[in-house]
């Protein structure tokens, strides 16, 4: 249909989108929740596991901030997979890179686990 409407235009291919159109889109979105967070008072975590098929498990790590008008902002800073043992230590150095990443170690967040 496109090659009907315009001939000359060429589709932008998978490895386009993948290499290029994502991480820019990410690294914006990145940098605009990095400044969120860094203009919040203090930030809060909340850091919620769970298991894929009884084999694969996952967490996700949340910040959670009020603004100056007193909004709620909540960003999803991390979701990987966890393949190591669910121990303290084990999160904790978690969080520890989470906060290191985003720049939100200085804020001493409070941590909450789901």
């Amino acid at each position: 249909m496109i090659h009907t409407l315009e001939p000359r235009y060429i589709i932008p291919s998978r490895k386009f989108f993948s290499e290029t159109v994502v991480p820019t889109l990410y690294n914006n979105i990145k940098s605009e929740v990095i400044n969120s967070l860094g203009r919040a008072r203090r930030v809060s975590l909340t850091c919620g596991a769970w298991t894929l098929r009884a084999t694969e498990s996952y967490v996700t790590v949340t910040a959670h901030h009020i603004t100056d008008d007193w909004s709620l902002l909540s960003h999803v800073l991390r979701t990987r997979a966890l393949y190591e043992s669910h121990t303290g230590a084990n999160v904790a150095e978690l969080l520890h890179n989470v906060t290191t990443e985003w720049n939100i170690a200085e804020k001493d967040p409070a941590c909450a686990a789901n």
